[in-house]
């Protein structure tokens, strides 16, 4: 059985600062790991109780034993290792799946050192051209940094030429001005969705997940990462909110730092008794557990898989994850309720974040509009 190499830790100068970086020996011979730069504790902490996993994976690639490393060769490796380096832990199935879709097909057969600038920018201009985002394309451009970083701090090149590019572009498709929303209509069809026939009990239990989990967030205008780790327990009369989960972390207290009270919504209670009394002995003290681990979904993936499905069952498309709260919270402001109780319904500090990005959709009507009007010197 291979044994993972000696570490020792040396600190060297740069123009960056000073970098920390641990070196492996191994029989005698010096095997370099990736550097970094000095992190937080907690950072540094995590880091070290991981190091024996990333350090058995990088010798066991046995990089320094090539004489010539390709991009594909490194990216699995820079991309986990960089994990230890970022609070969203759960991101990293995401940035490899942007590597096996936009970056391997054009560099991971090419030696790390003959990557230059024109092969960055040619994969720029075709995000451009298949209508990415700037968002979206600076996601894809980080992990060509991670990869790149790796490389260069390895000494496997002889500069990170991602460093050297400008990720910006006025080519990349704008961002649309419409938030999408399901219609109150819309959410009238799931919630009276019933499960079809044939199903399985796997498929009947992510069906009903899905359903309760939309309604849930219609009806509260919750964020994802409050309505992740609610408990039975929390909901009575009403749904007190006290932790949220953000990247994987739970978090005793909200964004805000207060706990929230809201009412508890008759159409979702209905919901709730439905899918408990379907879980029977199988209910978690989690509303929506992860049925392996009995334990809250730590990667938003899992969740979006079910409700993807769900909204496929019924013939209705899928919107962004976010997409419940803002309906909801345009279908209120649709019915007159003043914009100050919505915005307490949201928790939002400011009241321009309310108007700016919840109530969407040209939401005052021309009829609601009119009634405004005739209030108007009317005794």
């Amino acid at each position: 059985m291979m044994t993972v190499p000696s570490t020792r830790r040396e600190a060297i100068e740069s123009n960056k600062g000073v970098l920390y970086g641990r070196y492996l020996t191994h029989e005698g011979k010096r095997v370099r790991f990736s550097l970094k730069l000095e992190d937080t504790k907690t950072n540094k902490l995590y880091a070290q109780r991981n190091l024996k996993a990333l350090v058995q994976e990088h010798f066991e690639a046995k990089l320094e034993n090539k004489t010539v490393v390709v991009v594909n060769d490194i990216a699995v490796l820079a991309i986990t290792e960089d994990a230890h380096n970022r609070v969203a832990k759960d991101t990293t199935t995401t940035y490899l799946s942007l590597y096996e879709k936009f970056i391997k097909d054009d560099i991971g057969s090419l030696n790390v050192k003959q990557v230059k600038v024109s092969h960055i920018n040619k994969i720029k201009s075709q995000c451009v051209d298949i209508g990415l985002s700037q968002s979206h394309y600076n996601k894809v451009h980080r992990v060509m940094n991670f990869i790149f970083k790796y490389a260069y701090l390895n000494e496997l090149c002889v500069e990170n030429v991602v460093a050297k590019t400008d990720r910006n572009s006025k080519g990349f498709k704008p961002p649309s001005k419409e938030k999408p929303i399901y219609t109150e209509d819309e959410m009238k069809i799931m919630f009276k969705a019933k499960v079809p026939e044939g199903f399985t009990y796997r498929e009947k239990e992510r069906f009903l997940f899905a359903q309760l989990f939309l309604i849930y967030g219609y009806t509260t205008l919750c964020r994802v990462g409050e309505i992740i780790p609610i408990t039975y327990a929390d909901i009575g009369n009403t749904i007190i909110l006290n932790k949220s989960q953000r990247h994987g972390q739970l978090r005793n207290s909200l964004k805000a730092g207060n706990t929230n009270e809201i009412p508890l919504n008759g159409m979702l209670k209905v919901k709730l008794d439905e899918y408990k009394e379907f879980l029977g002995k199988k209910v978690s003290k989690y509303v929506f557990a992860n049925p392996d681990t009995n334990k809250p979904f730590t990667d938003a993936s899992g969740i979006r898989k079910r409700v993807k499905s769900f909204l496929k069952a019924v013939g209705i498309p899928y919107r962004t994850m976010i997409a419940t709260r803002r309906s909801g919270a345009s279908a209120l402001a649709m019915k007159n309720v003043p914009i100050q109780v919505i915005q307490k319904q949201l928790s939002h500090a400011s009241i321009e974040t309310t108007m700016r990005y919840y109530l969407v959709n040209s939401i005052v009507s021309p009829e609601i509009q009119a009634d405004s009007i005739a209030l108007l010197m009317n005794d």
